[in-house]
């Protein structure tokens, strides 16, 4: 109003508040054009708008508006609003971030631990309580406390961290105080999962022995959010070849079992039809990378490693090469070497007895025992008894008794180990009849019967042969050995029989030995040259020149009295020669 010379123009200016965005726009003494004022006599009245184009898209406004009236002597006067208008056309714009998570699997992001969220608003005209944040977990509404910061007047950025175990999403709504909507935010499926895996398997205990005829067991993965390419149990099998060798083998497992899509599987192992050591392993993860490696058996503990046997078959016994020579030939001079007994069994054996011809022997003093329990192998416990035990001629046999784990007891003779021989020291002996040494026998042929017997031990061979004088082999009258032996002592009831030919002063040589070898190969051994024998039809030659005692002495007697003729002669020839002197 201006009574005087009346209001001429207004000009007016919009004010950014201080510290407000650059986004907003400011104008100075801008006129108001004259078709926006009417006049009232002393009285002048302005409307105005503040011009979009002056704004530009990006532009707004946050401060107050100032006006000058002006009258006709260019008298003027100022006034300053102090209420601040904001003008904003702008929407807020946003980003949500979470930390990185394990990884992203059908749209679900996996976490071992804490979620940190972090959302980034651009807005200039931010008011933190209008941000609408909500979280649910495992369908439930969970509150959560945003912590706000301005990096910026037109950044401002808050935080909140998840820290429980759980499926959660994650919703954000936000609007400016002039309506301004921000896009809606609504996150997939978030999951925390910090405990690991659990692995179970029913009807196995560890470390023991079984002998069941039917033995298997369950393996079964837990957890709420189970990786099942990751399940991964290892059953490993030492087993046993015909040969004594030893061989690793995987059993595979097959038929994963869905029990509850991605919390439950399992499998099953109907049976192990092998005498075998297993070992078990097994490792698991879920989809937040936790990972097992363990195992929890029926009786609550956990075990890294589960190791069981079966062992339906028990022990088997084998003995060492030396020992094996020592059996193979039973009759023996002399035991050189210890006797050395294995027992292979699937398990350690802890309970055994030695016995000797029946009698239980004594650890440490008659025999010492070992035993070697390879990851790789079965349990090989090896007796060694002592050699000074089989000193005396006599038949021996070694049993060795055990009990395994599995209560099954062995005995090594039943186990198809026969650990007997003799020690045989002495010789044969042979009772001869039909021939005699200086023999003479008036016959076409001399029959020879022989009783061969080896007492405690057995024949191995007779041969019947005739001899030079420098005891050179001429010919041979009887060979037998081996079976063909024992079946001529048997069909002929012990006795053998054989003929001596014609011949004059003949040297039979028999030659009996047994199966009872020496460390140097020899046997002990019966040999007896009969000298002097003959045989022949004529009892001139049988009676008189073959009996060389009567023969030379004849021969003597015949040269003696021929000599005495001789003598008598010359002497009555000499007397007769005497007289005619």
């Amino acid at each position: 109003t201006d009574i005087t010379s009346g209001i001429h123009h207004f000009k007016y200016s919009y004010i950014k508040s201080e510290g407000v965005s650059d986004v907003n726009a400011e104008l100075i003494d801008e006129a108001i054009s004259a078709a926006e004022i009417t006049h009232n006599g002393a009285t002048a009245t302005a409307k105005f708008n503040i011009p979009k184009l002056v704004l530009n898209r990006n532009n707004q406004f946050n401060g107050t508006v100032e006006f000058t009236a002006y009258d006709r002597a260019e008298n003027n006067t100022d006034m300053a609003d102090e209420e601040r208008i904001v003008v904003d056309n702008i929407n807020p714009t946003s980003t949500i971030t979470f930390n990185d998570p394990v990884q992203n699997v059908n749209n679900i992001s996996y976490y071992a631990g804490n979620i940190n969220a972090t959302i980034v608003i651009n807005e200039a005209n931010f008011y933190s309580n209008d941000v609408n944040v909500t979280v649910t977990k495992d369908g439930v509404n969970y509150p959560v406390t945003v912590q706000w910061n301005d990096n910026s007047v037109d950044v401002h950025t808050g935080t909140f961290t998840l820290t429980e175990d759980g499926d959660y999403v994650v919703a954000i709504n936000y609007a400016d105080r002039s309506t301004n909507e921000m896009e809606s935010y609504e996150s997939n499926r978030l999951t925390i999962d910090t405990k690991a895996p659990t692995v179970n398997v029913t009807n196995v205990k560890n470390n023991t022995a079984n002998k069941d005829e039917v033995y298997g067991f369950t393996i079964t993965a837990n957890d709420i959010n189970i990786d099942m390419n990751s399940i991964a149990p290892v059953l490993t099998a030492v087993v046993r070849g015909e040969d004594g060798s030893y061989a690793k083998k995987t059993i595979p497992f097959e038929n994963l079992k869905t029990l509850e899509a991605g919390k439950t599987y399992s499998y099953t192992v109907e049976n192990l039809e092998e005498d075998a050591v297993y070992t078990l392993v097994c490792t698991l993860k879920d989809m937040s990378g936790n990972t097992y490696s363990k195992i929890i058996l029926d009786d609550g503990n956990e075990y890294e490693t589960v190791r069981f046997s079966i062992n339906r078959e028990g022990s088997t016994f084998a003995v060492d090469e030396a020992t094996d020579k020592l059996v193979q030939q039973y009759y023996v001079y002399s035991v050189y070497e210890d006797v050395i007994i294995e027992e292979i069994n699937v398990d350690p054996i802890e309970n055994y007895t030695v016995k000797l011809n029946g009698e239980e022997l004594t650890e440490g003093k008659d025999y010492t025992t070992t035993v070697t329990d390879n990851e790789e192998e079965w349990s090989l416990r090896t007796y060694v008894i002592s050699k000074s035990l089989f000193e005396n001629e006599g038949e021996y046999s070694v049993i060795v008794e055990s009990t395994d784990k599995a209560d099954t007891t062995a005995f090594s003779d039943i186990k198809n180990l026969k650990v007997a021989f003799v020690v045989d020291k002495t010789a044969p002996s042979i009772t001869i009849s039909g021939l005699e040494e200086d023999g003479r026998y008036q016959t076409e042929a001399q029959t020879v019967t022989l009783i061969p017997s080896d007492d405690g031990g057995k024949l191995n061979s007779i041969t019947v042969i005739t001899v030079d004088k420098d005891g050179k082999k001429l010919a041979e009258l009887l060979s037998l050995s081996g079976e063909e032996l024992d079946a001529a002592l048997e069909e002929n009831s012990g006795m053998l029989t054989f003929k001596v030919s014609k011949g004059m002063y003949q040297n039979i040589r028999i030659i009996c030995d047994d199966c009872a070898v020496n460390e140097d190969g020899e046997t002990n051994t019966y040999d007896v040259t009969i000298k002097n024998v003959t045989v022949d039809t004529n009892a001139f030659i049988v009676n008189f020149w073959a009996n060389k005692v009567l023969r030379w002495s004849t021969i003597a007697g015949v040269i003696l009295l021929a000599a005495g003729i001789v003598v008598l002669i010359a002497y009555k020839k000499r007397k007769k020669t005497e007289k005619k002197k």
